[in-house]
């Protein structure tokens, strides 16, 4: 006898719609081929690594700048990141045998994003579970737009993005708004270092499918000059990633929901950034579960 799990392409489907470039290019016939379908509770192990790496990766590159105009300016940044999957945290998790199968188990199994390898551990009489590959991804990346309204050390920051795919998944929408303000200002007046504290709430949704919102708060200390800024980030996060998917249970498809929330609250970072007349370049990473570095490519006005 043998357990094994159905199959389900539309979790991954869904990353591939929220993701700006996969490296790893898995088409949909190798998804189908090979991935398995957790409907019980070890499918909220599986799919959480996302909620956190998707969680990060749009906290990331919030801030373009150390130095908050006391003129009104208008900035326009594309930004581009890239969350590294390094830890066993974002590869494994304690998945439970299925119910029946003797003896219970708990086993380290890979997530989606973890080894594509699957597990299989032995039970009595003969019988063995099954626990399905991951993707075997190494990076996820994304790029998001940003325009932000600075004036007398106060900024108001803004995201949007919409696209149709004119498929199943249907319209992909993001938007976010956010505000920082340079309370540095007040005591750090006569000096090149600037404090800064802000927060932003995002949203993502992609059709009926998948829905993320994040929110963090965050303090930023650094020194700008004329052409190079610097800066340290640090702040609290958090992320809710809803979803579902259609289960085959052997005779009929069944809807799976999943509502997860991101486990990496806090983060920190370290940026740096050069600004040539109105165009602004910028660098940034932070840590540590996942690992995400930025780039962002920008204009002032």
């Amino acid at each position: 006898m043998k357990y094994k799990n159905s199959r389900y392409p539309i979790v991954f489907r869904l990353i591939l719609a929220v993701v700006f470039v996969l490296p790893a290019l898995i088409s949909k016939a190798q998804v189908d081929s090979y991935i398995g379908s957790y409907s019980g509770s070890n499918k909220n192990g599986y799919i959480q690594p996302i909620a956190s790496v998707l969680t990060s990766a749009f906290n990331t590159g919030q801030v373009m700048h150390t130095r908050i105009d006391t003129n009104f300016r208008v900035y326009f940044h594309i930004i581009g990141t890239a969350s590294f999957i390094l830890s066993d945290k974002l590869k494994y998790f304690d998945a439970t045998t299925p119910q029946g199968f003797l003896p219970v188990q708990i086993v380290s199994a890979p997530t989606l994003l973890g080894p594509r390898a699957s597990k299989t551990v032995a039970g009595i009489n003969g019988t063995a579970a099954t626990f399905p590959a991951g993707f075997g991804v190494e990076y996820l990346t994304l790029a998001v737009p940003q325009l932000a309204l600075a004036w007398s050390g106060t900024e108001l920051v803004a995201r949007f993005f919409a696209y149709d795919t004119k498929d199943d998944l249907g319209k992909i929408n993001l938007w976010g708004g956010g505000l920082r303000h340079d309370i540095g200002r007040y005591f750090l007046s006569d000096t090149s270092w600037h404090l800064s504290v802000g927060g932003m709430y995002q949203k993502v949704k992609v059709g009926n499918y998948l829905d993320l919102g994040t929110f963090n708060g965050s303090v930023t200390f650094g020194q700008q000059n004329k052409r190079w800024h610097y800066f340290a980030i640090a702040g609290y996060q958090s992320g809710n990633l809803k979803g579902g998917y259609k289960h085959y249970n052997g005779e009929t498809f069944d809807q799976v929901n999943f509502d997860l929330k991101s486990d990496n609250p806090l983060f920190f970072g370290l940026g740096i950034g050069l600004s040539l007349g109105f165009l602004q370049l910028q660098l940034q990473a932070t840590g540590y579960e996942p690992v995400i570095g930025s780039f962002a490519l920008g204009f002032k006005f």
